[in-house]
């Protein structure tokens, strides 16, 4: 008998017993000691004989993987999940999935398809010999080395992914030889050095993705003129050069991106004349500029022939020019996202931007924008995300802003609006917001603000504002940040603010506040006053807080004028997460946004180890700096984890 636990799929059932069809097999290895159910060998034959998908869910079978003989010429499919061992005769099939492709895989030549999850290290080099086979799927693995030349010889490969890997070296020029081939996914590893030209000659290829890669040059213009080709993701590499008229050429093109390169020239003014099955647009981070005799963003207008686009993103570039009222007008009603920030846009809004009744995001912020926020904007009732930052906006917020009732980003900071700060916004579903900072808006902050449950950032700073901070903020539940700094505002500072639990950052400066200032709560550090620091680096600070409970923490908040300081909480943020021992300080949160990150620690009254090997004041004993030695030892051997000390000299 087999040692294995059997669950049998079948189709039909012969009536004198036998099984006629089986098309799965699904093979669960059990200890012997604890089987439920064991088959019958002859009769398990008979069942392999008829075999067409086998999955084997097994950590150890030992060798009895041997005695499972199949029917070469019926099975088609071999799923083995945590299967580690050599299985030359047996994975003969067409399709197989396995975790780690060991022993000898130039044995397995009839096999179509192979998928795989847990491997690392370079290919194996007899895998190139595999010419029936169609999709070669790796990604996702630790897999390092280059892409071998040999690779040509997969001559009936179709789909080949190895996407999200540790791969360097150049795009393989054989790589044009494959011409079987319609999917090529290399994204997210290291490749470099230039796209080859004999890709262009694909001309069955419809997905070429090598995003986020260290390739460079010019992408060869054979690529554009591929008939065939639906997506090309070329994002986040160091591309050059211009886009070529020939882009139109690609007529079935859904996809293209081309953002974070060093793309350079006009955008073709036609563009979108034959790629009307366009879905999405991305020339974002890019250094491409517009016709200036023109004086408008005069590809856009093309891009009114593409019925089906929903994304359209084209920020981030040296454009300078106004946005034509009869693209806005005649864009797809499918467009979701349009972002174009910080690419020279002037002049006025359109209103006919109010047609684009399907925006879930919409974009303009840090360009040269003039005049008012259109009231048509209001017809967007689909709009989440609004951002017209870092312009020169006047007028007043439009009322009709309120109609939209599933906005929760809304940023208009730093440009000219006046008037008063819409009291209806608290209908609004308002959530990470830059509200109306840094304009000359004026009168008092409506209290239905505090209706706005969700709100996680609340700036109004740098206006005319007046009267009282109103009480009911103390329903902003989710607050983390507010900044109502450099205004009129008069009163206290309402004790109610303390019941803001998540509030990490707080600025009320620059007003004509009286009264004491609250003592619990986020003010538990006296709004970051030096009296409360209790340490410094080079990346930030580290003060004492108290809470609302008389819990005493160590806030460590890092710089944000330093990158690195960012960066390094998000490496700390990473390190904690993975290393767990009893003498480390304990993590009682983290706190981020994008302008501040701190980490909320167990405050140690007693100092660190620094302090007290090397303090003048203080003396421990032999026995004391021996189980410190001990402890610090165990520390290393349980979490098998570098860590760097980041160490903070104490303030005195």
């Amino acid at each position: 008998m087999v040692g294995i636990v059997l669950t049998v799929m079948m189709v039909a059932i012969d009536g004198g017993g036998g099984c006629c069809d089986v098309p799965l097999l699904d093979i669960t290895y059990q200890d012997k000691a604890t089987q439920t159910e064991i088959i019958e060998e002859d009769t398990l034959e008979k069942i392999l004989n008829t075999l067409t998908t086998l999955s084997m869910k097994v950590d150890s079978m030992g060798n009895e993987i041997e005695k499972l003989k199949t029917n070469e010429d019926k099975l088609k499919s071999i799923a083995t999940n945590q299967l580690t061992q050599q299985c030359a005769e047996l994975c003969r099939s067409e399709d197989i999935k396995v975790p780690e492709l060991e022993g000898d895989v130039g044995t397995l030549h009839k096999t179509h398809n192979i998928y795989q999850s847990t491997s690392a290290g370079s290919l194996p080099r007899d895998m190139w010999n595999l010419t029936k086979l169609q999709d070669l799927f790796l990604a996702g693995n630790n897999l390092t080395g280059s892409i071998p030349n040999e690779m040509k010889n997969l001559s009936s490969i179709r789909r080949l992914s190895l996407r999200r890997n540790e791969l360097v070296g150049t795009l393989p020029s054989t790589l044009g030889n494959l011409s079987t081939l319609v999917m090529i996914d290399i994204g997210e590893n290291k490749i470099c050095g230039n796209i080859p030209q004999e890709l262009g000659h694909l001309s069955s290829l419809e997905e070429l993705y090598l995003g986020s890669n260290m390739l460079s040059g010019e992408v060869p213009h054979g690529i554009f003129n591929i008939s065939s080709l639906k997506g090309l993701y070329l994002g986040i590499n160091q591309f050059c050069g211009t886009l070529p008229d020939s882009i139109s050429n690609a007529t079935k093109l859904n996809f293209l991106d081309l953002g974070r390169n060093m793309f350079s020239g006009n955008v073709p003014i036609d563009l979108g004349v034959n790629l009307q099955q366009i879905q999405s647009i991305n020339l974002q981070r890019n250094q491409f500029t517009n016709d200036p005799s023109t004086g408008e963003l005069s590809f856009l207008i093309s891009l009114s022939h593409c019925k089906f686009m929903t994304f359209l993103m084209i920020g981030d570039n040296q454009f300078r020019g106004t946005l034509p009222k009869s693209s806005l007008t005649n864009l797809s009603s499918s467009l979701e996202r349009f972002i174009a920030y910080d690419c020279g846009i002037r002049g006025e809004i359109p209103v006919e931007i109010g047609n684009l009744t399907n925006l879930s995001w919409l974009t303009l912020g840090a360009n040269e924008l003039i005049g008012s926020i259109p009231q048509e904007l209001g017809n967007l009732n689909k709009l989440q995300t609004l951002r017209m930052y870092e312009n020169k906006l006047d007028g007043i917020i439009p009322q009709s802003l309120c109609n939209i009732k599933e906005m929760y980003f809304l940023d208009l900071r730093r440009n000219r609006l006046t008037g008063k700060v819409l009291g209806c916004l608290g209908n609004i579903y308002l959530d990470s917001n830059a509200l109306s900072s840094s304009n000359e808006l004026f009168g008092q902050i409506p209290s239905t603000i505090g209706q706005l449950q969700n709100l996680v950032n609340l700036s109004l700073d740098m206006n005319r504002l007046d009267g009282a901070i109103p009480k009911s903020f103390e329903n902003l539940v989710s607050l983390e940040y507010l900044d109502l700094s450099h205004n009129n505002l008069s009163g206290q500072i309402p004790m109610s603010l303390t019941k803001l639990e998540h509030l990490i950052y707080l600025n009320v400066s620059f007003n004509e506040l009286s009264g004491e200032i609250p003592d619990g709560g986020p003010f538990g550090t006296n709004n970051f006053e030096e009296s409360n620091l209790i340490g410094k680096g080079s990346l930030g600070l580290v003060y004492k807080g108290t809470f609302t409970n008389g819990t005493v923490v160590a806030m460590k908040v890092f710089n944000a004028q330093v990158q690195a300081a960012f960066n390094r909480f998000d490496l700390e943020c990473k390190v904690l997460r993975n290393i767990r021992h009893r003498n480390l300080v304990k993590v009682i949160r983290s706190c981020a946004n994008l302008d501040f990150k701190a980490l909320v620690l167990e405050y140690m009254p007693n100092g660190d180890l620094d302090y007290w090997l090397y303090s003048h004041k203080n003396f421990l004993d032999l026995i004391q700096r021996l189980k410190i030695m001990v402890d610090v030892a165990c520390a290393l051997k349980s979490n098998y984890i570098k860590a760097i000390h980041l160490s903070w000299s104490i303030v005195t």
